[in-house]
Formats: structure tokens, C-alpha cells, sequence
């Protein structure tokens, strides 16, 4: 009884240890991701936005399984340079009030809803805007992009640094895998 499982376990092993290979993610993509500073473009840092690394973390990892972000000093094979600026302008927000209720007349009931429009408030917004470039690693300095893209949005609506990721992966993956 012992033996048969002690063999069991030891028949078991190698196919646990293969199960745990295959749930692995293959980097086949390395990925050099920098933020360059939008006024002065010598500038330049390894660093994702909050909202991109929450965005890699929940989403782009399961959506893009064969890329990886790599840093400076190792090899990589595409190059994502995004850099971005923001802008605050006040806006106009109207004040809407709905009133519903009831009144007797004659005995009978009639309902009521009312809608009125007040004097609102203003409200300060971040404009940000975000341009995000790809490049072969090889690529010289001053070369042309393999995609770029300006994004903007107001940041109370929008995420333009998140999209601007995930749009730069996107041409990425049609350009590796062109159907």
C-alpha cells in the first residue's frame, strides 16, 4: 500500500512541475517603457503612470501575454517612449434640481415632476495630454515611430495616459502579428 503511493506521488510530480511551466507567461516581447519629459526630450525615465501599472496589472497582462516591460540595462526589442503635459481650465457645471410630488384637486390626486436649472458652480479640470511613440531598439535616435499618437482628455473623465498604453500595445501586437 505504501509503495503504490509513494509511486503515485512520484508520477504525480512531474506533471505538477509541468502544469506550473505551462501557466507561466513567455516574454517574447521585451518592452522598454519611458516617460519623457514633454519640454525637454533628452530627459527621460523608466516609469509607468499610476494608472497605467493599475491598467498592466488588472487588464494588459491577460490581454497582451507575450509582453514584457524590461528596464535600460537588458536587452529589449521595442522601445515605448510616452510623455505628457497637463493644462487647468475651469469649466461650467449646470445645476439641475428635479422636484416630484402630488396635489389634490377636486378630489382626485395629481402627480407632478418638475425640473429646474440653477446658477451650477464652476469646477477646475486637469487637461492632460499624452503622446506615446514606438521604436524598434534598434532604432537611431531621431528616426521616425512605428506609431505615435496624441491623446487628450480632461482627467475627471478620462485616463489619456492608460489609453495611450494601451493603444501603443495594440500596434504593437498588429505589427509582430499581422493578420
Amino acid at each position: 500500500m505504501k509503495r503504490t503511493l509513494l509511486i503515485a506521488i512520484l508520477l504525480l510530480i512531474p506533471a505538477f512541475a509541468y502544469a506550473q511551466q505551462k501557466e507561466a507567461p513567455v516574454c517574447s516581447v521585451r518592452i522598454l517603457l519611458l516617460n519623457q519629459n514633454w519640454d525637454d526630450h533628452s530627459q527621460t525615465r523608466e516609469l509607468m503612470s499610476p494608472d497605467q501599472t493599475k491598467w498592466w496589472l488588472e487588464d494588459g497582462q491577460k490581454k497582451f501575454k507575450s509582453f514584457c516591460f524590461v528596464h535600460a540595462s537588458k536587452p529589449y526589442d521595442f522601445k515605448l517612449v510616452w510623455t505628457d503635459t497637463d493644462t487647468f481650465r475651469t469649466i461650467y457645471v449646470p445645476s439641475t434640481t428635479t422636484t416630484n410630488g402630488s396635489v389634490e384637486v377636486g378630489g382626485k390626486t395629481a402627480t407632478y415632476s418638475e425640473v429646474s436649472h440653477g446658477p451650477g458652480h464652476r469646477q477646475t479640470v486637469r487637461k492632460m495630454w499624452v503622446q506615446i511613440q514606438l521604436f524598434k531598439a534598434d532604432a537611431e535616435p531621431d528616426s521616425t515611430p512605428l506609431f505615435i499618437e496624441l491623446h487628450k482628455g480632461d482627467w475627471v473623465w478620462s485616463k489619456p495616459d492608460r489609453q495611450a498604453l494601451e493603444n501603443g500595445l495594440k500596434a504593437l501586437s498588429k505589427l509582430i502579428n499581422p493578420k
